[in-house]
């Protein structure tokens, strides 16, 4: 498998699987099972404007899809939380993702 490196918006090291080689897991990837239960899950800040005008074209592609395929995880799990009538773990993360997601968009077109 290939792997990508990005840097997170505080600059540690990150590593994206790409999704040219990843064998998808289903409608298990819609799922956090990354954060154990009970746990609150482990997020940075939302890119900003300046960070993502230093990425290639080709690394803003595939940041997007990262934070699409986060964003679906998100609907997912607030759709599970709804039918079990319990709160979201983490609300604010698809404020992020939205933020972010916004974010590329504004970089890409100008």
């Amino acid at each position: 498998k290939r792997q990508i490196v990005m840097f997170s918006s505080w600059g540690r090291r990150i590593s994206c699987l790409n999704f040219a080689s990843f064998r998808t897991r289903g409608i298990e990837e819609f799922y956090d099972t990354f954060t154990a239960p009970g746990e609150w899950p482990k997020t940075g800040k939302a890119w900003t404007a300046s960070q993502l005008r230093l990425k290639s074209f080709s690394d803003l592609h595939k940041l997007w899809f990262v934070l699409l395929k986060e964003k679906q995880m998100l609907l997912t799990e607030r759709q599970l939380a709804w039918q079990e009538k319990k709160n979201l773990k983490a609300p604010f993360r698809m404020k992020k993702v939205k933020l972010s997601m916004n974010r590329i968009k504004a970089v890409s077109y100008t």
